[in-house]
């Protein structure tokens, strides 16, 4: 799967200087004028990192890293300024842009930048999948097939959302052993949750059998 970038900047030069890099490299190339069409990019596409310039029409690109952020909290920025416009950084930094790289741009030292922040943020998401799998583990532990048969053979005849007390009832397990074998279920999508909220009280968690 190709690596996807978009690149922000008013410069058609410079739009077609990165990207013609990024090309040669096999990357999935986006690029945009205006931050309107850039935030159009930005919600339709997973994207692996952003290149904003600050000089936009309109909208600045300290504006434009805040409105990016609102769609994608972690998709790497790296920013471009001008020599001497540090504090321009710094306001780009507190906007949530993760870098920055100062004009007339060098390509081959953006490129380094890139991979530097692509090998941070797949680093990133290994420990959260590593993360998630020790918890999924986790919910495996003391989980029985037979157990599982059982409650899928009475579930599979409910047209409707029932609580665990009805699924207790008609499986003959404790209410505790249903509450769990419920959150693994969900997890592995068998169980669909729905949370049913009441005039009074606290809300109640009701569950279907995923027909297959």
């Amino acid at each position: 799967m190709k690596n996807k970038i978009l690149i922000i900047d008013d410069s058609k030069d410079i739009l077609f200087a990165i990207s013609e890099f990024f090309l040669m490299k096999d990357w999935e190339v986006y690029t945009a004028p205006a931050m309107d069409e850039a935030l159009k990019i930005v919600s339709t596409k997973k994207l692996d990192i952003i290149i904003i310039d600050y000089h936009m029409p309109y909208i600045n690109g300290i504006m434009g890293v805040k409105l990016i952020r609102q769609i994608d909290e972690t998709v790497p920025i790296i920013a471009l300024t001008i020599e001497g416009m540090e504090n321009i950084a710094e306001e780009f930094f507190l906007a949530g842009a993760d870098d920055f790289a100062i004009k007339p741009i060098k390509v081959l030292d953006l490129y380094s930048r890139v991979k530097v922040h692509m090998s941070k943020q797949n680093t990133l998401l290994s420990k959260k999948e590593n993360i998630k799998n020790e918890e999924f583990r986790e919910y495996q532990k003391g989980i029985n097939n037979n157990t599982i048969s059982l409650i899928e053979e009475k579930m599979k005849k409910l047209k409707e959302y029932v609580t665990i007390e009805t699924i207790s009832e008609i499986t003959g397990l404790s209410t505790q052993t249903i509450n769990k074998y419920m959150n693994y279920l969900i997890k592995i999508g068998m169980i669909d949750l729905k949370i049913v909220y009441g005039k009074v009280g606290r809300p109640r968690n009701e569950y279907l059998w995923l027909k297959k």
